[in-house]
């Protein structure tokens, strides 16, 4: 009898060791189960904290002026690439009078260099800059470049030339004076003396 309670008690030790690995494994699948779930909830609380924001920054409607000043800036930007696609269609004009072209553009020094070889076979090199308060716009360079080289008149240009803002800054004080901020060289004291 005792050997049948030790081969019972040696059996149940085996089921123990065997449901007790079993249910170490189903708490380890249990706990990572659990832990993806906190991920997932963490994710997806960041995601509509996220569009909540994003609610809160579309709810504020825009004011009339607001609205003006966007619709002002859609209709210059839309000028501006009407104007701009012109200008390019008179380059293309232009080129097409040429047997051969070669533009050289440095967008840091503002120029636009052209060689040109004619179809009379003249050869022509001509460079066009932009001034210091000038955007540089390389159509308008090449145009102008290519335009000098033709001998025709580039004075209708200058309505597509955009300048740079340009801002005052008052300097207040005895002896007081007004400067463009394209003027500053150095550092100016409330006087406007350079230091």
């Amino acid at each position: 009898m005792i050997e049948k309670e030790m081969i019972l008690n040696e059996e149940g030790a085996r089921n123990f060791l065997e449901s007790s690995n079993a249910t170490k494994e189903s708490l380890f699948q249990v706990s990572r189960i659990t832990s993806d779930y906190e991920k997932r909830k963490d994710d997806f609380n960041k995601d509509i904290k996220q569009i909540e924001e994003e609610n809160v920054k579309m709810e504020k409607s825009p004011t009339k002026e607001e609205y003006e000043l966007a619709l002002e800036t859609i209709e210059k930007y839309k000028k501006r690439q009407s104007d701009l696609k012109y200008l390019n269609r008179l380059l293309g004009e232009a080129i097409r009078q040429f047997e051969s072209t070669k533009f050289e553009v440095n967008k840091a020094a503002k120029k636009v260099e052209f060689i040109g070889l004619t179809k009379d076979g003249k050869l022509k090199h001509t460079v066009s800059q932009a001034k210091g308060s000038d955007v540089f716009e390389e159509v308008i360079g090449k145009l102008i470049a290519i335009y000098n080289a033709l001998g025709k008149d580039t004075k209708f240009l200058e309505e597509y030339i955009e300048q740079k803002e340009r801002r005052s800054i008052y300097l207040g004080g005895i002896g007081s004076m007004k400067i463009q901020a394209d003027d500053i060289k150095g550092k100016y004291d409330t006087l406007g003396r350079v230091y």
